[in-house]
């Protein structure tokens, strides 16, 4: 028997910054988490969730998510194969700060720029904390970056032991990192407003009631003048 109300599915936003995705018929806005491990959630039919998936790749690269007594059907009902294989935040943190030849690889592998701006945001909020992450670590994630940016999908990037081992970056490295996570987050932000701005247009967009209306001032043109009382005055030769 299924455990899912296809009219109401709810969808997580476990991200501290606000996700906007359109269906065919909303808008949505999810609120960010405050904390990261509590989601603000939106309640979504099935078959919007169907829309959703067929137009964008926000589910896809992991960005929102489902609960996890009903993650497996509702992936399979909308046909999304392999979601096992999604970072989830913890994941993607769990490698950043843990390395291993594994884990990293699992970022490598990833070929979507939208599925791996959330590793970079994890980094930098990590860094941010004061959470130590290795120099090959964050090099190996910028590097990833920039051959995305140039739409490489597959890495040329070849993992050695060396890479898990435990070289934390110098704070020249640091503050590369930070500037780099501040324009990211002015990138994300300009998004923000832009989402923001489309939306209160369609949403305050009503069409305009012209009937039954008279503009007084073309009343007042195209009334003609009223006649003075009395026989008109006679001309002279």
């Amino acid at each position: 028997m299924s455990k899912i109300d296809t009219q109401n599915i709810n969808v997580l936003n476990y991200n501290e910054n606000e996700v906007f995705v359109d269906s065919s018929k909303e808008h949505y806005k999810f609120n960010a988490s405050r904390d990261g491990k509590t989601p603000s959630v939106i309640p979504i039919s099935l078959s919007e969730l169907q829309n959703i998936c067929s137009n964008t790749d926000i589910i896809v690269t992991g960005w929102l998510t489902f609960d996890e007594d009903v993650k497996e059907e509702v992936f399979k009902e909308l046909r999304i194969a392999n979601w096992q294989d999604i970072l989830s935040n913890e994941d993607i943190a769990d490698i950043l700060t843990n390395p291993t030849m594994e884990g990293l690889q699992k970022i490598i592998n990833i070929e979507n720029q939208t599925y791996f701006d959330r590793v970079r945001i994890i980094m930098f909020k990590l860094m941010k904390q004061g959470v130590d992450i290795t120099t090959k670590v964050s090099r190996i994630v910028e590097q990833r970056y920039d051959e995305l940016r140039n739409r490489q999908r597959k890495s040329s990037i070849v993992l050695t032991k060396k890479d898990t081992n435990k070289a934390y970056a110098t704070p020249d490295e640091v503050k590369e990192l930070s500037d780099q996570n501040a324009a990211l987050q002015n990138q994300l932000d300009e998004m923000k407003k832009m989402m923001e701005q489309m939306m209160s247009m369609q949403n305050t967009s009503t069409p305009t009631t012209t009937e039954n209306t008279v503009n007084e001032d073309v009343v007042a043109d195209i009334t003609p003048p009223k006649r003075k009382a009395g026989r008109p005055k006679k001309s002279t030769t």
